[in-house]
C-alpha cells in the first residue's frame, strides 16, 4: 500500500512538472476564447436589440 502511494505521488509530481512545459498552447487558447466570447456578446446584443425594438433596426 505504501509503495502504491509513493508511485502515485511520483506520477503526480511528474505530471505537475509537465504541465508547466505545455504553457505555449494556453496563449492561443486564451485568444480563441476571447474571440468566441466577443462574438457571443455581439450576437446577444443583436438579439436583444431586435427584441426590444422590433423592426426599428433592420438592415434589410
Amino acid at each position: 500500500m505504501t509503495v502504491l502511494i509513493i508511485i502515485l505521488l511520483a506520477c503526480s509530481v511528474v505530471l505537475f512538472l509537465l504541465s508547466f512545459m505545455q504553457k505555449g498552447n494556453s496563449k492561443q487558447l486564451e485568444s480563441e476564447l476571447e474571440e468566441i466570447a466577443s462574438q457571443l456578446m455581439q450576437e446577444n446584443f443583436e438579439l436583444k436589440k431586435t427584441r426590444v425594438y422590433p423592426g426599428r433596426y433592420n438592415e434589410n
